[in-house]
């Protein structure tokens, strides 16, 4: 039977029909409420408090998550973006401004991975594009001695393979056949004076023949030769020329039947056995490249199959097309497979010891011949190829090896200039130069390692975590360079920085000196020890964190506040807690004569003090009387003067006092004590007076003493011109001080 709509059955089976949707409705209702919760929960993964656990007073600013430079005291929208401003909390235990602190969870979130800092053995390879060359020192040209013609030609194609004495051309020479005749008759002739009685008949037949040989030996003919034709008795009509030198025929100018004059290139044999491998190093690559490294080669030829070679010469000039140096490098071929002509790929190994300096361990104390610098030697000696005396490496030949190079002298001020390769004084302050630590070898600083378990370093003595044995004393040569990966340092172009991990969740940003890049790693000079833990993954989110906490950061050295305060909001917070200066509480129409007295007082102090700069006492006692008239200028003011500034103008009126009419040495003594009590006028004043607009103190520290100056650029009143550059800038001073 077929429901209709108005019988009861239909109604009820809508009705249920009609609530079947509730359960729907209900389930999205909870699990919307459940996501809610979780992302509530959730808050910014990189805060360490929870929102709902943190109290209202405890917001520090808010700011905008896309603009972090936006930052204010209430809530609202970003002005950029126009997006809500997120509250920046203070951290646990008042939140140190150079430290953040993360909780497991954010460390998790933010994927923040560290890495000990400690000692490796560094290796920078250098990648380059290299061709082969033939070694012009394996080249000889044969030439023709003396005119004639070709009438045998042994050798009739370029690249031939001859061996040393094989037979090349044989030749007809009219001069040379005449001469044999002439060397045969002063033979015999020699022969049959040998018995004559007369000593000057047989003196002049020796020469004779000796002057003959001589000539024909001069014209390319053997001994051997000489020899056949005593004995035979009978000139040669051709002779033969040989080769001089194994290797292969690269230029034949010989042809039959050619005649040819004295000096005329015949052939040109070059010796592949070892040849020359010329590489393009370019500018930011040179450092790395020294005397003696060794290298590999692969060819596209012979895949598979490395070729080894040696560096024995640098190019002194850089070509200005190509902005790189030609290093020549010297290679064994004898299988003849790396042919002149063939590019081939090269890689060059440098060894980086203490501080990121190069190791020349390879040639480290040897010696080198100057003309031919393949010929290396543990002692000093003649070349074998030149006789000239082998020189130490890092002497003539230019090399810089650390602890062979001559010493570096600079001035402790370091002064411009001043740079000398001998020990003696500074041409500007005559301060005692002082030997470059730079050029100094690699150093012996401790370092305590475990013989098991080399992984394990420190700085200090004491036992291995692993095994519990002694760690041993070694220095930096033996167990390497102290390094941190690439990715643990934020570079900003002048700081390089990276965070340390303190303590588990606690991070603190550190700038840190360091040596070139070696593959993966950079060698650390300055900045971190052996056995911190730098952070290598997340350290890009830790410092977002610590920008938008206004803390020290890689853009913010000393931090950012979140909004500059008025003038009114300073004098606030200076009442409050007690640092008031004293221009803030004089009368303003006083303030104003002050003004203009101290502009006249500091014009004065600055006379007397380019006088003592050029040595000279001329005009002191007159700028010293103004100044004392001036400092009774601002104590008639009256008692609008706060005392303690009372106090410091009547010390700048007895120091001028006692500084008159003494002499130069004297008056530079008591300039110390007025240049003080100037200083603290300034600062007390807190750069309310006209006369510092903007100011320099100075600091000499063989005088240890200040002074002021209204420009930059030193100089010294307490030594004159004989250490005018000897000091620097300690402080400014200015309106903002």
């Amino acid at each position: 039977m077929k429901d209709v709509p108005d019988s009861p059955v239909a109604g009820q089976k809508n009705f249920w029909a009609k609530w079947n949707v509730i359960p729907a409705f209900i389930g999205i209702f909870v699990a919307g409420l459940v996501i809610g919760l979780l992302l509530r929960s959730s808050g910014n993964p990189m805060q360490t408090i929870s929102q709902t656990s943190t109290p209202v007073t405890d917001i520090l600013f808010w700011t905008c998550s896309m603009h972090p430079q936006i930052k204010q005291k209430g809530s609202g929208r970003c002005p950029i973006c126009d997006m809500d401003l997120t509250p920046m909390r203070e951290e646990p235990g008042g939140g140190d401004k150079a430290v953040l602190r993360l909780g497991e969870r954010a460390r998790h979130l933010a994927s923040i991975r560290t890495t000990p800092v400690k000692f490796r053995e560094l290796e920078k390879s250098v990648y380059t594009l290299g061709k082969i060359d033939y070694n012009e020192s394996r080249v000889a040209h044969v030439t023709a001695w003396v005119s004639g013609r070709i009438e045998k030609l042994y050798v009739d194609f370029t690249g031939t393979i001859v061996k040393k004495g094989e037979h090349l051309v044989s030749m007809y020479s009219p001069d040379l056949l005449s001469t044999q005749k002439e060397y045969l008759l002063a033979y015999n002739g020699a022969e049959q004076s040998s018995n004559s009685s007369i000593q000057d008949v047989i003196s002049s037949s020796q020469s004779l023949l000796e002057n003959t040989k001589q000539r024909l030996l001069l014209w390319g003919i053997t001994e051997a030769q000489i020899d056949e034709l005593e004995r035979t008795q009978t000139p040669q009509v051709h002779l033969t020329i040989y080769a001089p030198i194994g290797g292969t025929i690269i230029q034949k100018n010989a042809v039959e039947g050619m005649y040819f004059k004295t000096g005329d290139k015949l052939f040109t044999i070059v010796d592949l056995s070892r040849v020359w491998l010329y590489l393009d190093i370019y500018e930011y690559d040179i450092p790395w490249i020294r005397y003696g490294q060794a290298i590999e080669v692969v060819t596209e030829s012979y895949p598979g199959e490395v070729f080894h070679g040696n560096v024995v010469f640098i190019d002194p000039f850089l070509s200005e097309t190509t902005r790189a140096v030609k290093v020549r490098i010297n290679m064994d071929n004898h299988e003849g497979k790396l042919k002149p002509g063939m590019y081939v790929n090269a890689r060059l190994k440098a060894k980086l010891g203490g501080k990121g300096v190069v190791i020349d361990s390879e040639i480290m104390g040897k010696y080198m011949c100057p003309m031919h610098p393949d010929v290396i030697s543990d002692k000093e000696e003649n070349c074998p190829e030149c006789g000239m005396k082998l020189e130490l490496i890092g002497g003539r030949t230019g090399m810089f090896v650390p602890g062979l190079i001559q010493p570096h002298y600079d001035c402790p001020m370091k002064c411009k200039g001043s740079a000398s390769d001998e020990p003696g004084n500074c041409p500007k302050c005559k301060m005692v130069l002082i030997e470059n630590e730079g050029d100094k070898p690699q150093g012996d600083d401790a370092v305590y390692v475990c013989s098991e378990h080399i992984e394990i370093q420190t700085g200090l003595p004491g036992t291995c975590p692993s095994c519990q044995g002694n760690l041993k004393k070694s220095s930096e040569k033996d167990v390497g360079v102290l390094s941190i990966p690439h990715s643990a340092v934020l570079i900003t172009g002048k700081r390089n920085i990276v965070y340390v991990e303190k303590e588990e969740g606690s991070y603190v940003l550190r700038d840190v000196v360091l040596g070139p890049k070696a593959d993966e790693f950079y060698p650390v000079i300055e900045g971190l020890s052996v056995g911190e833990n730098v952070v290598t993954e997340g350290n890009f989110l830790i410092d977002s964190q610590m920008q938008l906490l206004g803390k020290p950061s890689l853009l913010f050295q000393e931090g950012s506040t979140f909004e500059k305060t008025t003038v009114a909001e300073k004098d606030e917070e200076l009442r409050d807690k007690g640092k008031l200066s004293t221009a803030h509480i004089i009368d303003e129409s006083i303030l104003n004569q002050m003004q203009e007295v101290m502009e006249d007082i500091l014009d004065n102090y600055y006379r007397v003090a380019a006088s003592l700069a050029a040595d000279s006492t001329e005009g002191i006692d007159n700028n010293l009387d103004l100044i004392i008239g001036n400092t009774g200028k601002i104590k008639g003011l009256g008692p609008g003067i706060p005392e303690n500034l009372s106090v410091i103008i009547g010390n700048i009126e007895n120091d001028a006092t006692e500084m008159k009419g003494t002499g130069l040495e004297e008056s530079r003594k008591k300039f110390k004590d007025l240049s003080k009590s100037m200083i603290d006028c300034i600062k007390e004043l807190h750069g309310k007076n006209k006369g510092a607009e903007k100011m320099y103190v100075y600091y000499c520290p063989m005088a240890n003493a200040s002074w002021l100056q209204k420009e930059e650029g030193t100089r010294n009143p307490y030594f004159g011109t004989r250490m005018l550059k000897c000091g620097s800038v300690r402080e400014v001073l200015s309106r903002e001080h």
